[in-house]
C-alpha cells in the first residue's frame, strides 16, 4: 500500500450476496454523512478484487493488512502539484 490513508471509517459487510460495489457504496455513505466529505480511496482484502478498480469515484485497492468483509474507506488528499499527501 503505497498511498496511505491518515484516517478512515472502517467498514464491515459479511453479506456474501451483495455485490462488492454496493457494500462500498454503502460504506461511501456512511462516511460522507460522517465526516462531510465523499471518500476517494478503498482498501479492501486481498481476495476481493483481482488489481484495482474504481466505483463511483472511490479509487479501490487491495491491501493485505485489511481482514475479509472489512472496507477501509477514506479520503486522499492530493497536495499542491498533484503528489498525494502521506
Amino acid at each position: 500500500m503505497a498511498e496511505r490513508l491518515e484516517f478512515g471509517l472502517l467498514w464491515y459487510d459479511g453479506d456474501a450476496r451483495r455485490p462488492l460495489t454496493a457494500k462500498i457504496e454503502e460504506a461511501a455513505a456512511c462516511y460522507e454523512r460522517k465526516f462531510g466529505e465523499r471518500p476517494n480511496r478503498c482498501y479492501v482484502h486481498d481476495s476481493c478484487i483481482d488489481g484495482e478498480m474504481e466505483w463511483r469515484g472511490v479509487r479501490i485497492l487491495r491491501a493485505p493488512n485489511v481482514l475479509p468483509n472489512h472496507f477501509w474507506i477514506g479520503l486522499l488528499r492530493q497536495q499542491p502539484g498533484g503528489a498525494s499527501r502521506r
